[in-house]
């Protein structure tokens, strides 16, 4: 059965995101990302090839062979633009279902906080990378391959698509965009929350159900995940399971 720990709202998650990319004072703070994009329907994306420092549109195709989704409008220490893999990347036609972490001591109950993972990096430095913003992706699921021995982690690891080998599992701001390119929302503001319309034409090859995003939830010694089909975030202990769709950065 899986141990939830409740749903984000869609006022409750607006607020989250909204807090967590005023929380950082970094220099990446300062982009001004595309806003306004229109998702492009088809997994495969326009067709169009991205050329790097030069025509990089969203919906084209990324160095990595999978689509582009984000644009931060400017270079930033992780990048600019985020690709997801295409679908087919695991071997099969559907997402693969995996743990976000197989942590059987990761028990929610009167130590929430010291169950955290980034609570194992002792390097500040480290600490400083991890979490729910855009660009923290990466470095989130270099702790979980730290820290799990199976799970989503391991399965971006071992992807190679394109011939590289720096997939990782999205943060949840970088799911949260890859979530609204998928129902086909306005791309590009972090703290603009995916929602269920009506009249979104959802994109073939992703399943209508929760993914895994690579951040931990605030003080519940949890992890938080995206359900693509209702646009609504939720908590879940992490030995709890979602759908990966791995995404790079560039």
């Amino acid at each position: 059965m899986r141990k939830r720990l409740g749903t984000l709202g869609t006022a409750t998650l607006a607020l989250t995101l909204l807090l967590s990319s005023c929380s950082s004072s970094s220099q990446d703070d300062l982009a001004t990302p595309m806003f306004g994009f229109e998702a492009k329907k088809g997994d495969s994306g326009t067709g169009e090839k991205c050329i790097v420092g030069s025509s990089c549109p969203i919906g084209s195709t990324g160095p990595g062979g999978g689509v582009v989704f984000y644009d931060a409008g400017s270079q930033q220490s992780w990048g600019r633009y985020l690709e997801f893999a295409p679908t087919g990347w695991s071997g099969s036609p559907n997402d693969p279902f995996d743990l976000y972490c197989n942590f059987p001591e990761f028990e929610f109950g009167t130590s929430a906080t010291a169950d955290r993972l980034r609570n194992r990096a002792e390097d500040p430095e480290l600490q400083a990378m991890l979490g729910t913003e855009i660009g923290k992706g990466r470095a989130n699921t270099e702790m979980m391959l730290a820290g799990c021995t199976y799970g989503a982690a391991y399965l971006s690891h071992t992807y190679a698509g394109g011939g590289k080998n720096d997939w990782f599992i999205p943060s949840f701001d970088e799911l949260n965009e890859l979530c609204k390119y998928v129902r086909g929302q306005k791309l590009g503001d972090s703290k603009v929350s995916c929602a269920f319309n009506l009249s979104d034409e959802f994109l073939p090859g992703f399943v209508a159900n929760e993914y895994v995003s690579s951040s931990e939830a605030e003080g519940y010694g949890g992890a938080l995940f995206i359900r693509f089909n209702i646009g609504e975030a939720d908590r879940a202990y992490k030995d709890s399971a979602g759908w990966v769709r791995p995404v790079r950065a560039f």
